[in-house]
């Protein structure tokens, strides 16, 4: 499953973000999910958080979580808080894709 965001992730809008993602995932958290963030603008702490409670969520549901497409803005915001080394972020949907086939399932 592939998820798109759009323009700035930041409060007081963490909380839309959260719901909307939590929605659009709806039950498939076990399953793959994709975020796309070519269309991300910016991303603050509180945006950042809830990336990290997605990639929570889904590793404890037995998923595979993981981001594509990010702006160099925001992967610098990325790499200066170290999400870099805690999340899988892939140049694109494909790569994602095929990273994660490829890998082993969480516990394996």
């Amino acid at each position: 499953m592939v998820v798109s965001v759009f323009g700035r992730v930041l409060l007081p809008r963490t909380d839309v973000f959260s719901d909307w993602i939590s929605t659009e995932v709806g039950d498939r958290w076990a399953g793959p999910v994709l975020l796309d963030c070519t269309g991300m603008t910016y991303i603050n702490s509180a945006g950042l958080r809830e990336i990290l409670t997605f990639a929570r969520r889904s590793a404890e549901q037995g998923g595979r979580f993981a981001l594509f497409g990010l702006t160099e803005p925001v992967r610098r915001t990325f790499e200066v808080v170290g999400f870099d080394r805690m999340l899988d972020i892939y140049e694109s949907a494909d790569e994602a894709l095929d990273a994660i086939l490829r890998s082993e399932p969480p516990g394996a």
